[in-house]
Parts: C-alpha cells; structure tokens; sequence
C-alpha cells in the first residue's frame, strides 16, 4: 500500500499509552557529512543530551570517530530530551519490536509512504 498515510492510519504507533516507546528510525545512506548535521544541531539547540558508549558518559564526538569505531565495540548512545518527559535515542543498531518498517519516507516524490504490512 503506497501513497500518504493519514494520522488516523498511524497515531496509535505514536501514542506512549498503546505502543510506550516511540518506534525506531531509520535513515539508510546517511552520510557522514549528514550525521555530523544532527550531532551539531543537538549540540547548538541547547535542549539537554547524553551521549554513552557501553553505559560511559562521554563528550559528544565528531560523528566521523563515531562511525569509523571498529566492528564488535560498544554500540553508541545519544539522548535527547526534546521535552522533559520525551527521550529520543540515537543509535548504530536498531532496537524495538518492529522488524519491518512502518513508514518510509521517499525524497524524489518528497512523500511519507504507509508501509506496515508489506514485505
């Protein structure tokens, strides 16, 4: 099924009383130079941040130290707290109950595409 989804079709995904976490996000072909984006605007927004390896607290790095870290080393962390009570995590490896994704995004046709249940 292809095409925009509706908010009713997806806001249950959303909501922390149905699903309690917020499902993961992938970004296939992200590119250092893009990662280095996201690391400076979480830097320079001011909300509050954490950035772990292997559960120690480190100083955020340069996004080319993260992704050049060799196969097998501690899966990196990154939270931000866009609200206080809201945490968005940051990592190499996916993580959740989700094995397929729900939505995509596709930049040529700048659309949202529905994609639960297709395989």
């Amino acid at each position: 099924m292809g095409g925009c989804p509706l908010w009713d079709e997806v806001a249950d995904w959303f909501d922390p009383e149905e699903t309690g976490t917020l499902p993961d996000l992938r970004v296939p072909g992200a590119s250092t130079a893009d990662w280095q984006a996201v690391l400076d605007l979480v830097r320079d927004s001011g909300l509050r941040y954490c950035y772990e390896e292997g559960g120690t607290v480190l100083p955020l790095p340069r996004a080319a130290a993260v992704l050049s870290r060799p196969a097998g080393a501690e899966c990196p962390n990154l939270s931000v707290w866009p609200t206080p009570d809201i945490v968005a995590i940051f990592r190499l490896d996916p993580e959740g109950a989700h094995g397929h994704p729900m939505l995509g995004y596709e930049p040529k046709t700048d659309r949202v595409l529905f994609l639960a249940g297709s395989d």
